[in-house]
């Protein structure tokens, strides 16, 4: 997209401007429609199936509405199967075809197939996951946090969308607005925070579930497109807190890649080894 590159050059986006470049310039990337990602561990076993994961092959490095979901399953152990749709091909015919079928009326991904059914909404899918794996809150209060936050992050998404394919100006906007929106949900957070944190709620999994899985993915995008750093969030003590910590569990972020001293990235693991060579979009 060359105005999305423009946009980053002109308004400062310094991480932004060579992703992109190093996509356009990749001549090894070819969309994997299918991407096995084996994440053994307890949540496999509490779901009748492997779930099939189906999203949008993004030339972004950018996590989107799929990327909640997605962080959701990396957290809790999900194995998962992976199909990356290209967004020609949704646009085209695929799209209308999940309308007319019924697969999805809403016409949108991620669907996540599980047990026979096709599941839209990734927020209604990632609590529904949490069901299953028997790790909803401690109490009803605690879901009711994850859901509240859950349901005003859907503004915020929209929001950064808009900037993120925008026009320049939306862009300059967003940024000056960007610091609102991280005092917002830092203030939802202390206010609806049930438990001694850093996730809005105690679960049996001491993981964070669908509300911290939204904040965080949109955290994680906003610093991928060089709207925000994650030097700036520490002036935000409770988004900060649990930013750290969902990027720390295992399932998200292993530990130290073999041979270097540092850990490893969140896109290299969520992509797995088939696309570590290329931009790796999640």
């Amino acid at each position: 997209n060359p105005g999305l590159l423009k946009a980053a050059r002109s308004e400062g986006c310094t991480r932004l401007a060579p992703v992109l470049n190093r996509f356009k310039a990749s001549k090894s990337h070819a969309p994997q429609r299918i991407l096995g990602l084996r994440m053994m561990g307890a949540g496999s076993d509490k779901l009748g199936s492997k779930p099939k994961f189906t999203y949008l092959d993004l030339p972004l490095p950018i996590s989107a509405r799929g990327g909640v979901l997605r962080f959701f399953m990396l957290t809790h152990s999900i194995e998962y199967e992976e199909n990356l749709i290209p967004r020609d091909e949704w646009t085209g015919t695929m799209k209308s075809d999940y309308i007319k079928s019924g697969k999805n009326p809403c016409g949108q991904l991620p669907v996540l197939e599980l047990e026979g059914k096709d599941l839209g909404q990734h927020i209604a899918t990632c609590r529904l996951l949490a069901r299953k794996l028997e790790t909803l809150s401690s109490d009803p209060f605690g879901d009711y946090a994850q859901d509240a936050v859950a349901d005003e992050y859907q503004k915020w998404r929209n929001d950064f969308v808009g900037a993120l394919f925008g026009s320049d100006e939306d862009k300059v906007a967003y940024k000056k607005s960007l610091p609102d929106w991280l005092k917002l949900f830092e203030a939802l957070f202390g206010k609806y925070m049930h438990g001694s944190g850093p996730y809005l709620s105690e679960s049996p999994s001491r993981k964070g579930l669908w509300g911290d899985s939204a904040i965080f993915s949109l955290l994680w995008d906003n610093m991928q497109v060089g709207f925000a750093t994650e030097q700036e969030l520490q002036e935000f003590p409770k988004l900060s807190a649990m930013f750290k910590a969902y990027g720390a569990t295992e399932g998200v972020n292993p530990g130290p890649l073999q041979g270097k001293n540092k850990p490893r990235m969140i896109h290299q693991l969520a992509m797995g080894p088939l696309r570590r060579n290329t931009v790796a979009v999640i």
